[in-house]
């Protein structure tokens, strides 16, 4: 899996835990966005931000998995996460660690948490996880060779017998 991808079925797993029946229909109420740039903003709470810090690398895990890794990136992220009260964004905090957990079982480290003074998270309270996510890195397939037969289509009759291509790599 790549970072993004995480990233995305996490949000999924969220987004479902956070929608709720709305006079037109499902509201989720649940704000998730990427970047340090959305850090600051003072949006309405609850909200996730998931902000890129720095990798490290290491030997590729041993995986029974196609293509096999070459490396392992341990790709850094800081998880913003605010909510209304305490509670909240306690239950926050634990829903996110949950979703990871389901999306990503094995692969990710969780280093620490932190709650944010309370200057910084104006409209509720903040609380920030560190963690890694264990990024597999595979050598690139050679490019698979495209043939179209629009061009060669002049040259088949009905009835006539089947056209063979070779094809060799270079």
């Amino acid at each position: 899996m790549i970072l993004a991808s995480i990233i995305a079925d996490v949000t999924a797993k969220l987004n479902a835990r956070y929608t709720f029946p709305g006079p037109d229909g499902p509201e989720i109420r649940l704000t998730t966005k990427i970047g340090a740039q959305n850090v600051a903003a003072q949006d309405t709470p609850p909200r996730v931000v998931w902000v890129p810090t720095s990798d490290s690398y290491t030997g590729a895990r041993l995986q029974r998995t196609e293509p096999r890794p070459v490396k392992t990136r341990n790709a850094g992220l800081s998880v913003h996460c605010w909510a209304g009260d305490l509670a909240a964004t306690a239950e926050l905090v634990n829903d996110v660690v949950a979703a990871l957990h389901q999306t990503a079982w094995g692969n990710y480290q969780i280093k620490s948490g932190t709650w944010v003074e309370a200057a910084l998270a104006a409209k509720g309270m903040a609380y920030v996880i560190e963690l890694t996510i264990e990024i597999p890195i595979t050598l690139i397939e050679a490019r698979e060779t495209v043939v179209t037969v629009a061009d060669v289509d002049a040259d088949i009759k009905a009835g006539s017998d089947p056209v063979t291509f070779s094809l060799t790599k270079p």
